[in-house]
């Protein structure tokens, strides 16, 4: 209980009064874990008066929320993509920490980079990622039920893969881009009109079909 300015006024018997900081020893019958009304008790040399006052669910502070969107903290993740759902432009969400988010939308018109700081890590019942964008992945996925997740690039899209990981089938639409800047190993890789590796390997566990690749550095 926050008492930073509370006062106590004492009027004596002959009208004279003395004003006093509320200290917590003074206050009871207050329930931190309580929301709603609540009847606390304050007492003073003997002499008690009782009050009314509103508990509500504290507020979280966003800076403690390990997601930032361009450089601003936001609530969550979902608010993050929410925020850019129907807009144009570039934008970059950061992970500094292990954040978990039910489901992975991306956003139809934006380009998007997701990147991780520290020990950042997104966790997802998702099994599948479907950017519609430009789309850069610089941070750590995993399935929450241990699954494959599958990347899907829509039409003339660059998928950017910045995080070593393993993933199941990557593929993309026409005119699609993969340019992996990490070690990266799926289960297949289809359907690209271009694959840069640079000098990272991209390991696959089965056949690649339909794509062009250019400074390859493959593992099968």
């Amino acid at each position: 209980l926050d008492l930073t300015g509370g006062l106590v006024t004492v009027t004596f018997s002959n009208n004279d009064t003395t004003t006093f900081a509320l200290t917590q020893d003074m206050v009871s019958g207050y329930n931190k874990n309580k929301t709603g009304e609540q009847k606390i008790t304050v007492k003073y040399e003997g002499k008690e008066d009782k009050f009314t006052i509103t508990v509500k669910e504290r507020e979280p502070d966003i800076s403690e929320s390990g997601i930032k969107l361009n450089g601003e903290s936001v609530k969550d993740f979902a608010t993050a993509i929410k925020t850019i759902a129907n807009q144009t432009g570039e934008f970059t969400i950061t992970i500094e920490k292990e954040v978990n988010a039910a489901k992975f939308p991306l956003p139809k018109n934006a380009s998007l980079i997701i990147e991780a700081t520290g020990d950042g890590v997104l966790t997802t019942t998702a099994t599948s990622i479907a950017p519609k964008k430009n789309f850069t992945l610089n941070c750590p996925v995993k399935n929450s039920n241990n699954k494959a997740i599958a990347l899907k690039a829509a039409k003339d899209t660059t998928l950017t893969i910045g995080t070593t990981g393993t993933f199941g089938t990557i593929s993309g639409a026409k005119g699609a881009k993969l340019i992996l800047n990490a070690d990266v190993t799926a289960e297949s890789v289809k359907t690209f009109d271009s694959i840069e590796t640079g000098t990272n390997t991209l390991t696959i566990t089965k056949a690649l079909s339909g794509a062009a690749i250019a400074n390859a550095n493959l593992a099968y």
